[in-house]
């Protein structure tokens, strides 16, 4: 048991000397961080420049005025549903709705009947030689 505890402790320590060490990964949890700590000042968690944020009020501004809403914060709540497309696959269009098993049965019973043909053939070619 005492064993486990001193592996335990080491491998925390040396797992801290290498991540003081990792520049990338002390990068990533400082940015964690600040995140954190913009969400808990109830800011915004994406950086916007000015520019992109009255870019985007236009753009709700001029939806809002062509489909007559009076808030543009409405806008930005209004509930928006796509359509699901449907795919046709195009294994099914080649099969062209038979099931591939009922093909593959085909595909024997036409190769036995030529495996069949072949055969006769050979055995009344060996007749004639005959």
């Amino acid at each position: 048991m005492a064993f486990r505890s001193v592996s335990f402790v080491r491998s925390i320590s040396s797992t801290r000397q290498v991540l003081a060490q990792d520049l990338v990964a002390r990068a990533f949890l400082d940015k964690i961080k600040a995140v954190a700590a913009q969400k808990a000042k109830g800011k915004s968690l994406i950086d916007t420049a000015p520019e992109l944020k009255k870019a985007l009020n236009d753009e709700l501004s001029r939806v809002a005025s062509k489909y007559k809403i009076e808030n543009v914060q409405a806008v930005s709540k209004l509930d928006v549903q796509f359509e699901t497309p449907v795919v046709q696959s195009s294994v099914e269009t080649l099969l062209e709705g038979e099931k591939f098993e009922n093909l593959l049965a085909a595909l024997e019973k036409s190769k036995m009947e030529f495996e069949q043909e072949q055969a006769a053939k050979k055995a009344e070619a060996k007749k004639r030689q005959a």
